[in-house]
């Protein structure tokens, strides 16, 4: 991994790192809620006014699935509504290099009109 890694250039080892602590943020995401839900049991047992013995264990083994259940949801309603087409399209409008590409293509594309024209 190493030698792979000396044969790149500084950009690409760098975007290389990055595309890996990104991934990895993703599960720290995940770890980081599930920590919350276990932080917060035992002020939602007493919110609740849950008297049952090790009520917060029993919350914890409860919510943490039901939270990764809706996480699943989320992440399904996301892609029927298009959520990832949208939000990198609403990107690309944002990048000069993007713009001056489909800038070129319509033009390359009118020639081609021009000379079938003909």
């Amino acid at each position: 991994m190493f030698k792979i890694i000396k044969k790149m250039g500084t950009s690409k080892m760098l975007a290389w790192l990055k595309l890996r602590f990104d991934l990895g943020g993703i599960f720290l995401t995940i770890f980081n809620f599930i920590l919350l839900i276990i932080m917060s049991a035992e002020k939602f047992v007493d919110f609740f006014n849950i008297t049952v013995p090790h009520g917060e264990m029993i919350l914890i083994v409860i919510a943490i699935p039901l939270a990764f259940i809706f996480m699943i949801l989320f992440g399904q309603m996301l892609i029927k509504i298009k959520y990832m087409e949208h939000y990198a399209d609403e990107t690309n409008i944002r990048n000069p290099i993007y713009a001056e590409l489909i800038k070129e293509i319509r033009d390359v594309k009118d020639e081609v009109k021009k000379i079938q024209n003909k």
